[in-house]
């Protein structure tokens, strides 16, 4: 059995606007808590380069935002080179330690599996499936948004309903807080009210 391997994959797609300063900032916070990781952030162009056929199938030319993109190429890296993904409003409060070691797969869950932070091995058959999904969900999702499309209740629809334990990042770790309190939750307090959090996503959805 693969292993997650000790990569972090980040990806900023939009080729006319700077990475905002709080995406920057978080983005560092992974990366110097978690050295011992190689860390990579993919442009728009190195991901054409690297994956042509995607970036020339019907379903990623049709997409209506970067947020769809994102999910798409995500699960692409991840087959290919594996390690974790984490959008760029996740920071990041405590290295990652063991946490990931002797495991092949593990998804951020909040209800639901979420599609900002994913670990996984390469070739990992839920990427598999995953991906062999992302035509059929285009026309059968094509007009709704993006969470729905390609995001997380994608995901759910696709990945099996009796995920292990251990597949699944516990919130209290890795997801403290949910999109439905974001409005009441300042984001500079996150680390004092929930000290075990190992990182945190912060819901920003600017980019979508």
């Amino acid at each position: 059995m693969n292993f997650i391997p000790k990569n972090i994959h980040q990806n900023f797609l939009s080729p006319h606007h700077l990475m905002p300063k709080n995406f920057t900032d978080w983005s560092k916070s992974i990366q110097r808590l978690n050295p011992d990781h190689k860390y990579k952030l993919w442009s728009n162009e190195e991901l054409s380069q690297e994956f042509p056929d995607l970036y020339n199938s019907n379903f990623f030319l049709k997409c209506n935002t970067h947020a769809e993109r994102s999910c798409i190429v995500t699960l692409y890296i991840l087959h290919k080179y594996g390690g974790i993904y984490m959008d760029l409003d996740c920071e990041s409060y405590k290295p990652f330690g063991d946490y990931f070691s002797n495991k092949s797969f593990s998804i951020a869950f909040c209800d639901m599996p979420q599609s900002h932070m994913i670990a996984s091995a390469p070739n990992h058959p839920y990427l598999k499936k995953l991906i062999q999904a992302l035509e059929e969900r285009f026309l059968s999702h094509g007009n709704t948004t993006s969470e729905y499309k390609y995001g997380p209740h994608f995901l759910k629809d696709y990945l099996p309903n009796d995920l292990q334990a251990s597949e699944k990042m516990p919130s209290e770790l890795f997801v403290p807080y949910n999109y439905f309190e974001k409005d009441t939750i300042k984001i500079k307090d996150v680390p004092q009210l929930f000290p075990n959090a190992i990182c945190a996503h912060h819901w920003v959805g600017s980019w979508l």
